[in-house]
């Protein structure tokens, strides 16, 4: 009888492995074989059931054995490819864990990118609203100019039917030819009646706008002699006489002195052959030229930009984006703002005059 201080022995709660049972049957076979060599030596006598009975719980307890090695052994294997298993496992996870750090740096770097394409489209963005806006100003000096064209044929209607003035629209501007028969004397830089008529009508038309208006002076390549030499010794001080008494008629007819400039070209423009007098007849002409205030480079610069900002973009959007950045490329719908727009040269500066030309009027 157990003692009530002795504490209770723990049962195991699990059940017994397969190599313990693989012992308890060689315990079972070792004893029953005891027991049997006992019983021979103790002369003891044993009846044949009796006998036979032991026999078949030893083959009995020997096949248990037997199945309980081959089950251990299975189970061993068992082990050994979970094992195997295991290994396999742990350098799989170690080459995922590997990929998902590589993956990570990549998703930094692309976000970077989008970022960086983000902002680069806002700055795009931005400029190219500039950049319309200021083209937007543009055209509207260009369709104001191209009223002033059309005003100008019909004031002048007369004389451009009998083909003594031409007037031209470019891309920069207007230019009005008024040929010296129509202005001057020969060999003079007073206006005559005809030519006062005529600019008066000029100076009607163009003193409401907001022009640069450039008054050239031409001659042809016949030397001054005589009396007229001592007051205009060559063809630039004739053809600059004749451009500025221009300039102070349209000035006195409206036009802003500010907008005003007078150019000598002297004979070094011609637009015909000096070999003959119908060539230098009309070689011997005032210009008037009507330009956009700020000049024609600046649209040539807004529509260049327009154009780089658009290609650089676009080139950023291909080489860095990934399938999320796409959306970052810029809207192809702002290059539409350049299509009505024409780069125009920028005209000759008046300091830079006696560089540029060739030519023009000479005394008669």
């Amino acid at each position: 009888m157990r003692r009530w201080n002795t504490p209770w022995r723990k049962l195991p709660t699990e059940g017994p492995s397969p190599t313990a049972k693989c012992r308890y049957g060689l315990i079972n076979v070792m004893f029953i074989s005891a027991l049997l060599l006992l019983s021979l030596l103790s002369g003891a006598c044993v009846t044949q059931g009796t006998y036979d009975e032991l026999l078949v719980d030893r083959d009995s307890t020997a096949q248990r054995e037997a199945n309980l090695k081959a089950q251990v052994a299975q189970l061993e294997r068992k082990i050994d490819l979970l094992q195997t298993t295991s290994e396999s496992l742990s350098d799989e996870r170690s080459q995922l864990i590997d990929e998902m750090e590589t993956l990570s740096l990549e998703r930094e770097v692309m976000e970077s990118s989008l970022r960086s394409l983000q902002e680069a489209r806002e700055e795009l963005s931005l400029e190219l609203s500039s950049r319309t806006s200021e083209l937007d100003k543009r055209n509207e000096e260009l369709e104001a100019l191209s009223g002033t064209y059309t005003g100008l044929v019909e004031d002048l209607e007369s004389e451009v039917a009998a083909g003594r003035i031409q007037i031209e629209q470019l891309r920069e501007g207007v230019r009005l030819n008024l040929p010296q028969a129509v202005l001057f004397g020969i060999g003079s830089a007073e206006l005559a009646p005809e030519g006062v008529t005529v600019l008066h009508k000029v100076a009607g038309r163009i003193n409401t706008n907001e022009y640069r208006v450039e008054v050239q002076g031409h001659t042809d390549n016949l030397g001054i002699h005589g009396a007229l030499a001592r007051r205009y010794p060559t063809n630039w001080e004739l053809a600059g006489a004749r451009a500025t008494r221009v300039a102070r008629l349209l000035e006195e007819g409206g036009v802003d002195p500010g907008q005003l400039t007078a150019v000598s070209m002297g004979s070094h423009q011609p637009v015909a052959s000096n070999e003959n007098e119908e060539g230098r007849a009309l070689n011997r002409r005032i210009e008037i030229r009507l330009l956009r205030i700020q000049g024609t480079k600046a649209v040539e610069e807004a529509e260049e930009a327009i154009e780089e900002a658009i290609e650089e973009a676009s080139d950023k959007a291909t080489d860095k984006a990934t399938d999320e950045a796409t959306d970052a490329t810029p809207a192809e719908t702002q290059a539409e703002a350049t299509d009505d727009v024409q780069a125009a040269p920028e005209p000759a500066a008046e300091k830079n005059a006696e560089k540029d030309v060739e030519g023009s009027d000479a005394a008669e």
